[in-house]
């Protein structure tokens, strides 16, 4: 499961608006409607420390190995590159 569905899955199951669980990670409620849409990634490790301390887990609970990567790519080119690596990552996947 990929960062975007397990921050999707934890607000529906607790019940939570998007602009409930935004302000108790921190976030606007843009930033965590692109997050869940899996268009962006925290650009900061706090952020995600903040997320998993509203959902009680540990903080590679939240992150794929994939995730990892597109959230390098993403931090380091930017919304662009972030759809060129996703669709590379998409493709390998469907070789396997």
């Amino acid at each position: 499961m990929a960062f975007a569905d397990r921050l999707k899955e934890f607000r529906e199951k607790e019940k939570l608006s998007q602009a409930d669980f935004a302000k108790m990670i921190g976030i606007s409620t843009r930033t965590l409607v692109h997050y869940e849409d899996g268009e962006r990634y925290p650009r900061d490790v706090e952020v995600y420390k903040k997320i998993a301390e509203v959902m009680d887990c540990d903080y590679n609970y939240l992150l794929e190995e994939s995730d990892e990567f597109l959230n390098r790519v993403y931090n380091m080119g930017g919304k662009k590159e972030l759809e060129k690596a996703r669709a590379l990552t998409e493709g390998l996947s469907s070789l396997f």
